[in-house]
């Protein structure tokens, strides 16, 4: 399964998604296995540097994603298992 991410930039998180390579339906993990926001507020993961999120890459060699976050003025780094 391909994993696949999104920011938004309103609530200050950013979801995981898991695209099943089959069918290519996504599909979200419940709970803080798939979000972390700003606050951890709700049922995500705390994290930091996500304060308006605005963009999400993923490296070149799939190991890691960044969320560059506009009102944080920084970089948030996520670590993947592809």
């Amino acid at each position: 399964m391909r994993r696949q991410v999104v920011a938004s930039n309103g609530s200050n998180a950013v979801a995981r998604l898991i695209r099943n390579p089959t069918t290519g339906a996504l599909t979200q993990p419940a709970g803080a296995a798939g979000y972390v926001s700003e606050t951890g507020a709700g049922l995500c993961a705390d994290g930091r540097a996500l304060d308006s999120p605005l963009s999400v890459v993923v490296d070149p060699s799939g190991t890691s994603v960044y969320a560059a976050a506009g009102d944080s003025s920084a970089v948030a780094r996520f670590v993947r298992a592809p």
